[in-house]
């Protein structure tokens, strides 16, 4: 019998639901609320519990199936009894499709963009579908067609071979067809917080040389896999000065005497510093510099009694209790009990404060998750607001003599403004998403 997944927080799955309905439509958008509702789901309880009818459910479930929203099982390909299952996360990484396409376009060149775009329009495809709709998608005339195609094929060798493209998993039933290829997104996933974490150690470090190189794998650099002495002093200078910085750092590389462990651990706590950066960012923002203060000696020391923090801190104790319970209810910091005796009267129990930095982080990717949420539900709501004016505005441009009110010039320029600042703050999101939230990081 094949477990079950778990419920997912609502917030994600109501965002994840919402991406769906809008890039596939209603139906896909049930299925995928009836699987992160309830986890992994038969044909016949996806049929009952979004209650479309068992033509319809297969469609939908076809098409989430190709475009990568819904996986089968590997120990359920009995197709009488087959599950499928989804990842609000892996739904929600199509918002980061723009970038993705961006990352191509500026570490590859633009053959290698259009080739990512038709897999991410089209979900999965063979070499063949590949190479015509790149094609298809490009601006060469019939002379320059030719030597397009070769170089959307030497395009598709690159990013196989980086792994940025990567074979599908194979279905239910396993046939003699092509392979079908679909876009890796962990790894996309991966090389955009390894370049943030290459930006962030620039910034610490001012001076000497670190850049991406410093962060790579030893697949990607030419610095030979023989302990120390064959790692570049640039990386040493990187990991001495992220030491100074990061709050474990001496015992997490402790034990690294490989160049394979030092690069997995740089990343990492490095990945760890930036999210740590943006928790007290946070924290600093909606409850002001001393809980700020609080939340980082907490941090640092661990275990903590109130008394000693007001003193550490110097914050008057009364202050110090009321910001304490502040960052309790929000989830940023915790307490335990200590009793003293079984009777665990508060005057014989020692209260510690503590922080746990995986509980907090996993604190702040939900309200990332329900930030992104409602600012996408208010876009929405402004954009259908203004429908009308939009649809006027199209007629406009389209027959170049239709005349706009004042008032719907107004609305326009309203609606303009509106929807850049609620679109730059979902970008800021997704960045602080691809630390919190990513499933391959953790």
């Amino acid at each position: 019998m094949v477990s079950r997944q778990p419920i997912h927080d609502q917030y994600a799955t109501g965002l994840a639901c919402g991406v769906v309905t809008d890039a596939f439509g209603k139906d896909p958008g049930l299925i995928c609320r009836a699987m992160l509702s309830h986890g992994s789901r038969t044909l016949r309880e996806t049929v009952h519990e979004s209650r479309l009818r068992p033509s319809q459910c297969q469609r939908a479930l076809l098409i989430l199936i190709q475009h990568n929203v819904v996986f089968v099982i590997p120990e359920s390909r009995d197709e009488d009894e087959c599950q499928y299952c989804t990842n609000p996360e892996v739904i929600i990484e199509r918002l980061r499709y723009p970038r993705y396409l961006l990352f191509a376009q500026e570490h590859y060149g633009r053959s290698h963009e259009l080739v990512i775009k038709c897999l991410l329009e089209n979900g999965r495809l063979d070499e063949y579908q590949i190479m015509a709709l790149a094609a298809s998608k490009s601006e060469s005339n019939q002379v320059g067609l030719k030597s397009a195609t070769v170089s959307f094929s030497q395009a598709f060798a690159k990013l196989a071979v980086d792994q940025l493209i990567a074979p599908a998993p194979i279905g239910i039933k396993e046939g003699t067809q092509n392979t079908l290829w679909l876009v890796n997104n962990n790894e996309i996933n991966f090389l955009l917080c390894r370049n943030a974490c290459a930006a962030l150690v620039r910034e610490k470090k001012q001076e000497g040389e670190l850049d991406k190189e410093s962060l790579s794998s030893p697949n990607e650099t030419d610095i030979p896999q023989k302990g120390f002495n064959g790692i570049s002093s640039g990386c040493i200078g990187s990991i001495n000065m992220l030491q100074r910085h990061h709050y474990d750092a001496c015992k997490t590389l402790s034990c690294t005497n490989k160049y394979n462990k030092m690069f997995h651990d740089l990343k990492h706590f490095t990945m760890s510093l930036i999210r740590m950066k943006e928790i007290e960012a946070v924290v600093r923002e909606r409850f002001g510099g001393p809980a700020c203060r609080i939340f980082r000696l907490l941090l640092l020391k661990r275990n903590l009694e109130q008394k000693q923090i007001a003193e550490m801190a110097m914050i008057p104790v009364k202050d110090t209790r009321e910001l304490l319970y502040k960052l309790l209810k929000a989830k940023y910091v915790q307490i335990q009990e200590l009793a003293r005796t079984m009777d665990h009267a508060p005057s014989r129990t020692f209260y510690l404060w503590r922080v746990d930095p995986i509980c907090a982080a996993g604190q702040v990717g939900r309200e990332i998750y329900k930030a992104t949420f409602n600012l996408r539900a208010r876009l929405m709501f402004e954009m259908t607001q203004e429908q009308e004016t939009l649809r006027l505005l199209g007629k406009a441009q389209n027959t170049n003599d239709f005349p706009l009110t004042v008032t719907q010039r107004n609305s326009l320029m309203r609606i303009k403004t509106l929807a850049v600042r609620l679109e730059g703050s979902l970008l800021r999101l997704d960045e602080l998403a691809l630390f919190f939230n990513t499933h391959n990081n953790k």
